[in-house]
């Protein structure tokens, strides 16, 4: 048995377990701050009017 097999064995064993992460606010949070540092962080966006940027940041997050 090769360690592809083994692998397989074990993932598969976990196929019954979901996540939802419309419930999790922490993860949700964990999101929206991701999305407003790259935005704030990024070269090209950096130059951006604030305003710009500001929609991009509440679209993304909403659209999570």
């Amino acid at each position: 048995m090769g360690p592809e097999i083994d692998i397989k064995d074990v993932l598969e064993r976990l196929t019954f377990h979901s996540i939802s992460l419309h419930d999790e606010t922490g993860q949700m949070e964990d999101i929206g701050n991701y999305i407003k540092s790259v935005v704030n962080t990024d070269p090209k966006i950096r130059r951006w009017k604030a305003a710009d940027k500001k929609l991009v940041i509440d679209v993304l997050i909403k659209k999570v």
